[in-house]
């Protein structure tokens, strides 16, 4: 049983919206998440403004940057991964990965479909 569970849970496709807000990409137009630094499909340089830190809820002040990379991972995706090819491609355990996620998840950065 255990077994199983493991292999499924490798082989599991997980969606993961970006729960951020979005914003349009300053070259292709295209909608991307808001604070990212460049276009996941045009690779251009976005400028982000600073909001103010009263208006910024508290769960997104201090995005480790693992998980900032974890986000940038699933948003360049489209909001689709596969948890055994994202911690390949992340250079990270799939266990790691999954307690990220689920501290994205909680922290409301990420919300699972």
């Amino acid at each position: 049983m255990e077994k199983n569970r493991a292999r499924q849970y490798e082989t599991m496709v997980v969606q993961y919206p970006y729960a951020m807000r979005q914003q349009t990409c300053v070259s292709c137009k295209l909608r991307i998440p808001q604070g990212m630094q460049t276009c996941p499909y045009c690779g251009a340089p976005q400028s982000i403004p600073q909001p103010r830190q009263e208006n910024k809820p508290p769960s997104t002040m201090n995005v480790d940057p693992l998980d900032q990379q974890v986000l940038d991972y699933i948003a360049a995706r489209n909001g689709t991964i596969s948890i055994s090819q994202a911690a390949r491609d992340l250079s990270m355990d799939q266990g790691a990965l999954r307690l990220r996620l689920e501290r994205l998840k909680s922290s409301g950065l990420l919300r699972a479909t």
